[in-house]
């Protein structure tokens, strides 16, 4: 039984040897950098790298040959900072730091971690702890020693997180305008100035594409400015005429800076006075003809890999047969479900956004309730507010409960321009220059500063249209 413990400790202690799990350590870190968690990859690196040099920089010390008179310098470092133990720290503390987050993000979702981080901390710990224990069983380092090693890791590791949150928030690169029409003919006559403005403050845009033509202009647009990308596909109204051919967007949708299929959706909001004005014959036959095109854009996302940009709006309370004020929701849900093959799917018992998304889009100019909202989470999607949080109160609660990493700040310019507190335009026309304006309110909505909102929507706008 004695043997059989030496062993097991010997083997624990040589796995965490530091000069085997270096190695690992930065294997590890260029795996996440390629997975896109550049955090970790920071962390690990730089908090292995300090503590370690650390570590060795006093055992060279310590080690070093003195005269009589240095014999209390000697006395004071009895204690050889044990690498081992240092390693273990920095890796209790980053993957303490990142069930964390999963924790924080998972807040509203009943995963299996969530249930029992308790246990999850427990058992992180017990392994951790296995390592100076080890270290100790087998008299190759004293209590001392192991004390050493791991304060030096906690300490460094803490600090290197600190540096790195902090960092994070004063280094905010861009503001991102998740949905705009800046190819749009209204800005015709100065189009290049306000580009220019873009750029001079940071702020990225999607430029939306609505049918063939306009999708081109938008393409043209994006290939023109570093800034800017696009979106290729059919707007459920706004071209009555036009179907969807493939065919047809095959050159814009392979462009690199083709970011998603749409905005395409359901629009039910027009169908009685489009009807009523003889714009179409008939409502049902609409609906058909708009349910259509949508499919075939979802088909074309799936093939190309590429997110929705979805447009939904539903026809009034009682107009036609709507009693909640959802009915285009609903249909989209439906035909999403369907597309995806997510009917009776686990995908809601996780966090789709962050572990195991199966479909992919953003819900553009949200005006859902919370349970339709609860559902485009649960099959992935994202949502975009814009303006029109600046001039009712109608979606501020809608718009506090959805996570944080599933919002995305819009202009949908030159449409609906935003408010200021006084309730006056802050502009003639509405331009993505707005965006700004947007970003507060959702701060302000949201209670949280502005400055940790900017860093959760560029991760967002990154995660669903960069990377």
């Amino acid at each position: 039984m004695q043997d059989n413990i030496f062993h097991f400790m010997k083997l624990v202690s040589e796995i965490f040897n530091p000069n085997i799990m270096y190695p690992f350590l930065f294997i590890l870190a260029e795996v996440l950098f390629i997975l896109k968690k550049k955090t970790w990859d920071i962390l690990l690196i730089s908090s292995g790298l300090i503590t370690m040099s650390i570590v060795y920089t006093l055992k060279i010390i310590i080690n070093k040959p003195r005269p009589d008179h240095m014999l209390i310098v000697e006395s004071a470092g009895k204690a050889f900072p044990s690498g081992h133990s240092a390693i273990a720290a920095v890796f209790t503390v980053i993957i303490i730091y990142a069930f964390n987050l999963h924790f924080k993000k998972a807040s509203q979702k009943n995963t299996f971690l969530a249930k029992n981080k308790n246990l999850v901390y427990i058992f992180v710990f017990a392994i951790f702890l296995l390592i100076p224990i080890s270290r100790l069983y087998l008299h190759v380092h004293d209590i001392y020693d192991v004390i050493a090693g791991y304060g030096i890791g906690l300490i460094v590791t803490t600090l290197c997180i600190k540096y790195a949150k902090n960092n994070q928030k004063n280094n905010i690169g861009f503001s991102y305008d998740a949905h705009t029409h800046m190819h749009d003919k209204a800005f015709d006559l100065d189009r290049e100035t306000r580009m220019q403005s873009l750029i001079e403050k940071n702020i990225k845009i999607i430029t939306i594409g609505t049918d063939l033509e306009e999708s081109t202009k938008a393409k043209d647009l994006a290939e023109r400015y570093e800034n800017v990308y696009f979106t290729c596909g059919v707007h459920p109204h706004d071209n009555l005429d036009e179907d969807f051919d493939e065919k047809d967007y095959m050159g814009l949708i392979e462009s690199k800076k083709c970011v998603a299929v749409g905005e395409c959706g359901l629009d039910y909001f027009y169908l009685k006075s489009d009807r009523e004005k003889g714009l179409i014959e008939n409502i049902d036959r609409e609906v058909d003809r708009q349910q259509d095109i949508f499919v075939k854009q979802i088909e074309m996302a799936k093939k190309y890999n590429k997110p929705l940009m979805i447009h939904g709006r539903p026809s009034l309370k009682d107009e036609i047969d709507n009693p909640l004020g959802v009915d285009a929701y609903e249909d989209m849900l439906f035909i999403l479900e369907k597309s995806y093959e997510l009917v009776n799917s686990s995908v809601s018992k996780s966090n789709p956004i962050l572990e195991n998304k199966k479909a992919n889009g953003n819900v553009h100019f949200f005006v859902g309730d919370i349970n339709i909202a609860q559902r485009f989470i649960d099959i992935g999607f994202t949502f975009s507010f814009g303006g029109v949080i600046t001039i009712t109160r109608e979606y501020d609660e809608v718009l506090k409960y959805i996570p944080l990493e599933y919002i995305h700040a819009e202009t949908d310019s030159p449409y609906v321009v935003p408010r200021d507190n006084e309730g006056k335009r802050v502009s003639k026309i509405n331009s993505s220059e707005n965006i700004e304006v947007i970003i507060n309110k959702i701060s302000e909505i949201r209670k949280m500063k502005v400055e940790d909102l900017k860093v959760q929507l560029q991760k967002n706008f990154i995660r669903d249209f960069e990377s």
